[in-house]
């Protein structure tokens, strides 16, 4: 079982479209996840149809064992739902201290029957977050293709290791996010993250208004709209992280738009030389 966080500590990066969507496309092609819903926004918990009982809140109190809080919302795809009062749990797994920030990596060390758990952080690194960081192996980290990403993330990555006592995770990769290969800065911006980031770059996930409309009916973009644009790209993405193939209409797909890309990129490096 691979267990990897989601995070960037900026908001607005595509955090829960990232973790809900890669689940869901792992989930489409058999494969059963978990997501853990870190967030205080609960946005990963709206593909439930509702939240009652058990969430995460009360698992990081010690009041219910993490099974208990886990909820099916598509056919392979779980969710450990939060809810407004999970800023208490932070201060209840400061007070406990070691055991505090230690319990859901015990939770989740004992969970069988999945192949990936997914935590979907808030943009705020808390006490909740380090929790989950702790009980993660990997990470993957989503980029607003904007104003100085790769900067923002070696600080992030520098604060990492200053906080994460004795842990380290595993770079999954960078998904850089709202791509419109049609401007030149966003084409400048993942030059960089290449540059400095390299194989670990994964495939950019570009604009696309099907990602708000899904969100505004409480779904992935992969079942509003499996046609569109980010819906690709979100395959794509979880397919590299998991290993598999990629489905045929993707990669004929993707291997024109490659081509485009590459002539696109040649043209930006005439024109600067």
């Amino acid at each position: 079982m691979r267990t990897i966080s989601v995070l960037n500590f900026k908001g607005g990066v595509g955090k829960t479209s990232t973790a809900t969507n890669v689940a869901h496309a792992l989930a489409l092609r058999g494969v059963p996840v978990l997501v853990i819903d870190c967030c205080l926004q609960a946005n990963a918990s709206s593909l439930l149809p509702q939240v009652e009982g058990p969430t995460l809140t009360t698992v990081l109190r010690g009041q219910a064992p993490l099974t208990a809080a886990i909820r099916q919302a598509r056919p392979n795809l779980w969710i450990v739902p939060a809810d407004l009062q999970l800023d208490k749990a932070g201060n209840h797994i400061v007070a406990e201290g070691r055991r505090g920030y230690y319990r859901l990596r015990g939770e989740v060390t004992a969970l069988t029957g999945f192949a990936f758990v997914l935590f979907d952080h808030a943009p705020t690194f808390s006490a909740v977050s380090e929790a989950g960081l702790l009980a993660s192996e990997e990470m993957l980290v989503p980029v607003e293709l904007a104003t100085f990403p790769v900067e923002g993330l070696l600080g992030m990555f520098t604060k990492l290791g200053d906080d994460l006592v004795d842990h380290t995770l595993a770079m999954v990769g960078v998904v850089p996010v709202k791509l419109n290969r049609g401007h030149k800065m966003h084409r400048d911006y993942l030059r960089d993250l290449t540059e400095t980031f390299g194989a670990k770059v994964l495939r950019p996930i570009r604009t696309d208004t099907a990602v708000e409309h899904a969100q505004a009916y409480h779904q992935t973009v992969v079942e509003y709209d499996a046609k569109s644009k980010a819906a690709r790209d979100f395959r794509i993405v979880a397919a590299t992280v998991a290993g598999l193939p990629l489905e045929p209409a993707d990669e004929q797909a993707t291997a024109l738009e490659d081509e485009a890309m590459a002539v696109t990129a040649a043209a930006d490096r005439t024109a600067t030389a």
